[in-house]
């Protein structure tokens, strides 16, 4: 393609993009793939756009194809290695995006973006081990930015270690004081530790006092932390504290606690939220087998029928009354 061609694309191609004209866009550079003397530098870029137009418009299964083509072309594309986590991490595979920035890293050491990544990724599995070496290792060179000081809290937030965030936020305000990010993280995780105690108070030391195995205590005490800390409603909170109970009246055959308590989340959000999508949510976020838990639910489906259908019937209807009384609220207020 000489020259004068490649400008006319290349220009044409970003006026699209700004405009976000993204089907004419995508056809530019289909159309311009086809040229056969592209160097693979080229290719990789145009397959990067393509992952970016497609990331935009929600097709993300697409956009993460293109990203993988893009880095098959060139290894060092950094912006789609970067998309194509970011995508990862929307999608809840917080260990399909560290297994990848550490097979990129070993390619291109020391890359910023990519430990910014790992961070990000350890801080939302909860693992403050990692995430703090190389949290401070970019602190050294002052590559550390807002964000990634409320993203890093956050991985001793899931731990429960609320003054050790907080301490990480503050210090994130002096170095950006006027920072709206870290104040609004500072008061949300100041919110979700009042609200921890709360429920714990109103709803949690109730429920145990009629929860006899240690197993279902510990699965209680675990699934109230880890929905308070991620924003449930009080509603949701106590739903998934019935479930424990029904399961526990019905003698279901298990021992451990964390998992127990991702399958209580897990039929206790199933009913708003897309299945597949779901599972790796809280097979990621309470580090659990998604394999195993998919089997026990499976198993319970099939062995509770219709105790999890009279559950599920319940819980619509609450979510129903509750999101109607939401919907008021909020009218209200814009009046």
């Amino acid at each position: 393609m000489n020259t004068k061609v490649k400008y006319f694309y290349s220009n044409k191609i970003n006026k699209l993009l700004n405009s976000e004209n993204y089907p004419h866009a995508e056809k530019l550079l289909k159309a311009y793939l086809k040229d056969e003397s592209l160097p693979i530098n080229e290719k990789s870029k145009i397959y990067e756009l393509l992952g970016i137009i497609n990331y935009q418009t929600g097709n993300y299964p697409l956009s993460k194809r293109y990203y993988n083509i893009s880095l098959k072309y060139n290894i060092n594309n950094i912006n789609s290695l970067v998309n194509l986590g970011n995508i990862l991490i929307i999608e809840n595979r917080f260990f399909e995006a560290i297994n990848l920035m550490k097979k990129h890293l070993k390619i291109s050491p020391n890359r910023t973006e990519i430990l910014k990544l790992l961070i990000s990724c350890y801080s939302f599995i909860g693992d403050i081990t990692h995430s703090k070496i190389i949290f401070e290792k970019l602190l050294s060179t002052n590559s550390v930015d807002e964000q990634l000081f409320v993203d890093y809290a956050y991985g001793y937030i899931l731990n429960k270690q609320f003054d050790i965030a907080k301490k990480i936020i503050l210090n994130g305000l002096n170095r950006y004081p006027e920072s709206f990010v870290l104040i609004d993280a500072y008061e949300e995780f100041s919110d979700i530790e009042l609200n921890i105690k709360e429920i714990k108070k109103t709803l949690l030391i109730p429920f145990l006092r009629n929860i006899h195995d240690l197993t279902f205590v510990k699965a209680g005490t675990l699934l109230t932390e880890n929905m308070c800390i991620r924003g449930y409603f009080n509603f949701e909170i106590e739903k998934g504290l019935d479930l424990i109970k029904i399961l526990q009246d019905n003698h279901y055959p298990i021992n451990n606690s964390t998992m127990l308590a991702a399958i209580c989340e897990y039929f206790t959000t199933i009913s708003i939220s897309d299945s597949d999508f779901t599972l790796n949510t809280i097979a990621s976020f309470y580090n659990v087998s998604k394999n195993k838990l998919k089997k026990h639910i499976q198993l319970i489906e099939q062995n509770y029928n219709e105790t999890i259908e009279s559950f599920l019937s319940d819980i619509n209807l609450f979510y129903n009354i509750e999101l109607d009384k939401i919907s008021e609220e909020l009218g209200d207020f814009d009046e």
